[in-house]
């Protein structure tokens, strides 16, 4: 179920459905875990607020590192909860 909460969309459990965790080390945000609501956690237990683009989607920054530098990212949040639960997507749509 969609919801609208301080004009930013959210997506909020059905009854009895659970929140699944899972660590995004696999996909390259080793400080990172995202929920199958789409709800992104460093690993210290903070939650991440999102913002929308001016497409609706939303989007956040995380840290990567790369050649053991910490670089700054912004990704758009549903690309980020389907490829840590399915996978990389095929194509090279930015979406």
């Amino acid at each position: 179920m969609k919801d609208m909460l301080n004009n930013k969309a959210i997506i909020l459990p059905e009854p009895g459905e659970e929140e699944i965790w899972i660590d995004m080390a696999e996909i390259g945000y080793p400080r990172y875990q995202i929920s199958s609501f789409g709800r992104i956690k460093g690993i210290k237990g903070e939650v991440l607020h999102p913002s929308t683009d001016k497409n609706g989607y939303l989007y956040c920054c995380v840290y990567v590192i790369e050649n053991k530098v910490s670089k700054r990212k912004w990704v758009k949040v549903h690309r980020l909860v389907c490829e840590a639960f399915h996978g990389k997507p095929k194509g090279d749509r930015n979406i």
